[in-house]
């Protein structure tokens, strides 16, 4: 390969983009960082009871096709039992770098923003995957309570399992949006 006749085997235009782009670059490297970190986390949702009915199924699969990689969301469902049985489940299918969400009525309202921020890197950096947990018909005993980083309130309503399947998955769409600067939130 013939050797570039400039300083330090360089083009001139090679020299002036690194004097002028690579420091502009360099400050805004750990905020591509966080956004790329942020926007490919996995994801586990554990819930009690059966897998999503053929209807519920293809909505939530409309916002994990609206999300695009940026969050890879799996599930997993545990049978539903008598409250000790179901926690066991939980507990069991937790790993210890885990930071845990747990959805239950008597948890705290966030808005969306709230909840997008609970999915940035300051709030998860430690940890390979974030898990929502969704409280069985009878709640969770205090070893996933306490087991769990936040505990969030999707409603002071009692919902139905399927209907917290569905609004969970749209406010991780939301959050992606919301922490990519997208226009689905209209805040």
């Amino acid at each position: 390969m013939p050797m570039c006749p400039f300083v330090n085997n360089t083009y001139p235009f090679e020299i002036k983009l690194r004097a002028n782009i690579l420091p502009m670059l360099s400050k805004f490297s750990s905020e591509i960082g966080r956004i790329w970190y942020t926007l490919y986390m996995n994801i586990l949702i554990i819930s009690p009871g059966k897998k999503h009915s053929p209807e519920m199924a293809a909505l939530i699969g409309e916002y994990e096709k609206r999300l695009g990689g940026r969050f890879d969301v799996s599930w997993k469902f545990i049978p539903a039992g008598d409250i000790k049985d179901e926690c066991a489940a939980i507990l069991k299918a937790l790993q210890p770098d885990d930071f845990v969400i747990l959805l239950d009525e008597k948890g705290s309202a966030v808005t969306s923003v709230q909840f997008s921020k609970m999915l940035e890197p300051s709030a998860v950096s430690s940890s390979k995957r974030i898990v929502f947990v969704i409280g069985g018909a009878y709640g969770v005993d205090d070893s996933v309570r306490s087991r769990a980083r936040k505990t969030v309130s999707l409603s002071a309503m009692t919902l139905p399992h399927m209907i917290v399947r569905l609004l969970l998955v749209e406010q991780i769409y939301r959050a992606s949006e919301i922490i990519r600067g997208g226009k689905y939130h209209h805040a």
